[in-house]
């Protein structure tokens, strides 16, 4: 109960941090639309934590007068959060419509012409098409996106107007993400708020601790975790995320081998759910010297078995060479064969 407590109050000052920068954004007369909709973000980011922690209190309380108390205190906390909401969108409603208006009384002005034009449009001529991954806004495809755009965002040749309308141009039209860009007029100044906006919304890498938890809970057999991922950006978090959840079980990770490692690498081939893994190759391979009988021996039920059982296949890869000893097992139960003496002819 007591970690339940600081966790709430611990989140109740993030959420009043959040609440109190944005409160004082909105009364600012030069407020930028894209300061208010990242401050909006974090504030929506940390209500649906702050209910979280809220919900997990209200149901650990056992008094009633207590519980009452401290319901209404939630119910104040969710009416802050929805007034702040409806008025910060009524402030970006008019931020962006005398946005428009200047945009219209400056058309002719050939000094905002780079500002103002259409952002759909690459208005620079010294700017080459590239073709750039389109990424709409699903957390899914962000690390694919940032490790291609990343590239020109670190490009020391390009200004940031030019990496802006870049950054337009890798955005699905009318997706999530090109309407976060659009609230950003498209200046050398925006840049760096447009970057920092798309980060905090799809880069952080809280957002995927919950996305790989369940990849790391759909690819548990046993003691070994198999699975697959994108990019090595992607396994890096793919690695971190891991780490956390099981220390959160009180598991420990013992190690991490990936096809991405260095062909310097000493350890090339490793074991796998009863296969060989070929890291170079990236195959799977299964060790057959343990599949063949000397003809002198003897053969058992017990053999048999021996040789069915070291093979876990969850996902069927060897159902082809393993179901004929499977059958000869299942043969010898229906002869009612015991374990340590030599079954019948039919089946050798």
């Amino acid at each position: 109960m007591e970690i339940i407590k600081r966790n709430k109050t611990a989140q109740r000052a993030a959420f009043t941090k959040v609440y109190t920068k944005l409160e004082s954004v909105m009364i600012n007369e030069n407020a930028n639309a894209g300061e208010i909709e990242l401050c909006l973000h974090l504030l929506k980011q940390k209500t649906d934590s702050l209910e979280l922690t809220h919900n997990e209190y209200l149901d650990a309380l056992t008094d009633e007068t207590e519980f009452i108390t401290e319901f209404n205190i939630v119910e104040e906390y969710r009416e802050k959060a929805l007034n702040m909401e409806f008025k910060s969108k009524r402030v970006l409603e008019k931020i962006k419509s005398k946005q428009n208006n200047n945009e219209s009384s400056n058309f002719g002005d050939n000094s905002h012409l780079a500002v103002c034009e259409n952002p759909y449009k690459n208005t620079s001529p010294r700017l080459p098409e590239l073709e750039l991954y389109k990424f709409g806004g699903e957390l899914r495809d962000w690390l694919t996106f940032w490790n291609q755009f990343k590239n020109i965002h670190e490009n020391k040749n390009l200004t940031n107007c030019d990496k802006f309308h870049y950054l337009v141009q890798s955005t699905k039209i009318k997706s999530e993400a090109r309407e976060l860009i659009e609230s950003f007029p498209i200046t050398d100044e925006n840049y760096p708020l447009a970057i920092e906006s798309l980060t905090e919304r799809y880069g952080r890498k809280e957002r995927y601790y919950g996305e790989f938890s369940n990849k790391l809970q759909d690819s548990f057999y046993v003691d070994n975790c198999v699975t697959s991922v994108q990019n090595n950006a992607e396994l890096e978090i793919f690695v971190e995320s891991a780490t956390n959840v099981m220390k959160e079980g009180m598991l420990d990770r013992r190690g991490c081998e990936s096809s991405a490692l260095s062909a310097s690498s000493e350890r090339t081939r490793s074991p796998v759910l009863g296969l060989i893994w070929d890291k170079n190759l990236n195959a799977l391979e299964i060790d057959t010297e343990y599949l063949e009988f000397d003809e002198r021996e003897k053969i058992t039920k017990r053999e048999i078995l021996s040789l069915v059982s070291p093979v876990f296949d969850p996902i069927g890869f060897l159902a082809p060479v393993m179901i004929q000893p499977k059958i000869l097992l299942q043969a010898t139960w229906k002869a009612k064969e015991s374990w340590d003496e030599e079954v019948n002819n039919e089946i050798k």
